[in-house]
């Protein structure tokens, strides 16, 4: 039962993580269409200049948002995965000491 949940935790992870590149990847289709067009806009060098340097900030905050999110992503799985180890103690230790009582969310 714990392994099915920790699998399922892992699953969802990995799903989130998917979510979190294909937003990069729209993000940065978005940035190169907007630099397209701010290049032709651009009256002179030193415009084009500057537009690039702004798509490069653009996709360094998009790289880092998707990193943030999967960050996220694996603290999520490890706190699940830490409650189904605090639920399994907690049972274990109700199995051992019969009279015990136990409370809801894993304490006895």
């Amino acid at each position: 039962m714990h392994a099915m949940k920790n699998v399922a935790a892992s699953a969802k992870e990995k799903i989130n993580n998917i979510g979190a590149k294909g937003e990069e990847k729209r993000d940065e289709a978005k940035i190169s269409a907007e630099e397209k067009v701010a290049k032709a806009q651009a009256h002179g060098e030193m415009e084009e200049q500057q537009v690039k340097a702004e798509k490069h900030l653009k996709q360094a905050d998009a790289i880092r948002a998707k990193e943030e999110k999967k960050a996220m992503n694996e603290a999520e799985k490890e706190m699940a995965k830490d409650g189904l180890a605090q639920k399994k103690a907690a049972a274990a230790h109700a199995y051992e000491n019969p009279n015990a009582v136990v409370r809801p969310g894993g304490g006895t």
